[in-house]
C-alpha cells in the first residue's frame, strides 16, 4: 500500500503542521508522496494549514501565520511549496483544499509553479471534475467526506471507462462499512491510519493507499510509489519468504487464473534465486493452445522498483509478458522465456 505523509507528515509527533520541515522530515523518512491542506489567507494569499483554530477562526495574513509559528516550524505557502516541489523532483503532492471553491486555490498554486503533472487533486464532488481538468490537472481523486449527491451520479462517475479518478478517499470509519464493499475493484486510499492494526485491516480489503501521521513507508508493507503494476504469479513469488527476500516485505494479492496455459517445471540456473526460493526446480507456464487450459495463481500490484526486482529474480529462463486474465483486465506474467 501507497504510504502518503498526511498535512505533511508528524513533526516532532505534531501532526497537522503543514509545514516545510515535516515535509523535509517525511522525506527524510522515505515518503515521496505528500498531502498538504490549502486555504486562503486574509491578504488573499495560500497558507497551507488545516484551519485557523490558531486564530480564533478568523484567516490570519500570510505574515501573521509564519509569525504565530516562527522557531517551531514553517507553514508552507504556494510559492515555497513550489521551490520545495522543485528541489525534491521525484515528490507527488495531494491536495486537501479547504475551500468551498478550491478551482482559485488550484490555479493559484499552478502560477506559482508547484508542478500540476505531480500533482493529485482531491475532488469533492464530481461537478468538480470538468473545470479542474481544464485548468490543466490530469491526475484527480475524489474524496467522499463532503460528498452529499446521489449514489447513482458517484457510481456513474466513479466506474467511467475513459478518464477514470485516480483514487477514491474514504475515512477508516467508511473503511469498515459497507460503503467499502460496494467500492470493490476501486483504487481505495483511506484516512488517516497510524495504527499497524489498521494497516492490516486495510491490507485485508484491497486498499491501495493511506495517510498517515507516523507510520513510514517500507515497513508494514507501505510503498514510497504507487503499486500499480499487475503481476500474475503461479510459483515462487507466491511464497512470502521469497517476497521479503526480493522486496523486503509481504505482498498483498488476489487470486485470479489465466487460460490457454500449461505449467511445468524448469530447473533453476540461477544461484541466488535458488538460494531466494530454497528449491531448485521452478514452476513454468507455458502457452499450449488450448483455451480450456487454465493456471491458478494470485495477482499482485507491484510498484517500478518492485517489477525491476522481480525482473532480476526471475532472470533469464523467464520472459515477461502481457497475458489476460481469467477475471478480466491483464496483468504481467513470467513465463518460459522460449515459449515453448
Amino acid at each position: 500500500m501507497l504510504a502518503i505523509a498526511h498535512a505533511g507528515g508528524a513533526l516532532n509527533g505534531e501532526a497537522y503542521t503543514n509545514s516545510l520541515e515535516a515535509l523535509d522530515t517525511a522525506y527524510g523518512r522515505g515518503f515521496r508522496w505528500f498531502e498538504l491542506d490549502f486555504k486562503w489567507t486574509a491578504d488573499g494569499r495560500i497558507g497551507c494549514r488545516h484551519d485557523w483554530k490558531d486564530f480564533g477562526g478568523a484567516a490570519p495574513t500570510l505574515a501573521d501565520l509564519k509569525a504565530r509559528f516562527a522557531g517551531r516550524f514553517t507553514p508552507a505557502d504556494a510559492e515555497s511549496l513550489a521551490g520545495w516541489m522543485a528541489a525534491h523532483p521525484d515528490a507527488t503532492l495531494v491536495t486537501d483544499v479547504k475551500e468551498d471553491d478550491q478551482l482559485p486555490v488550484l490555479e493559484t498554486l499552478a502560477g506559482a509553479g508547484v508542478p500540476q503533472e505531480r500533482t493529485v487533486v482531491q475532488l469533492f464532488d464530481p461537478n468538480e471534475d470538468d473545470a479542474v481538468a481544464r485548468a490543466g490537472f490530469s491526475r484527480r481523486s475524489i474524496i467522499l467526506y463532503r460528498y452529499k449527491g446521489s449514489a447513482h451520479r458517484l457510481e456513474a462517475f466513479l466506474r467511467r471507462e475513459a478518464d477514470p479518478p485516480t483514487a477514491v478517499g474514504l475515512s477508516l470509519a467508511q473503511a469498515r462499512t459497507g460503503l467499502a464493499r460496494r467500492l470493490e475493484g476501486l483504487p481505495l486510499w483511506v484516512y488517516t491510519v497510524n495504527r499497524p492494526a489498521d494497516v492490516r485491516h486495510l491490507r485485508g480489503m484491497g486498499a491501495e493507499g493511506l495517510f498517515t501521521d507516523r507510520l513510514a513507508p517500507e515497513g508494514l508493507g507501505l510503498t514510497a510509489t504507487r503499486a500499480v503494476h499487475p503481476v500474475f504469479s503461479y510459483g515462487t513469488l507466491r511464497d512470502e519468504k521469497v517476497q521479503r527476500a526480493v522486496f523486503g516485505r509481504r505482498l498483498a494479492g488476489r487470486p485470479d487464473a489465466i487460460r490457454g496455459y500449461a505449467r511445468s517445471m524448469l530447473a533453476q540456473r540461477d544461484p541466488a534465486a535458488i538460494a531466494r526460493s530454497g528449491i531448485v526446480h521452478h514452476p513454468v507456464v507455458h502457452p499450449s493452445g488450448r483455451e480450456e487450459d487454465e493456471v491458478a495463481g494470485t495477482v499482485f500490484l507491484l510498484t517500478e522498483a518492485d517489477l525491476a526486482k522481480a525482473d532480476l529474480y526471475e532472470g533469464a529462463e523467464y520472459a515477461r509478458v502481457r497475458v489476460p486474465l481469467a477475471s478480466g483486465g491483464s496483468a504481467w506474467l513470467y513465463g518460459a522465456a522460449d515459449g515453448d
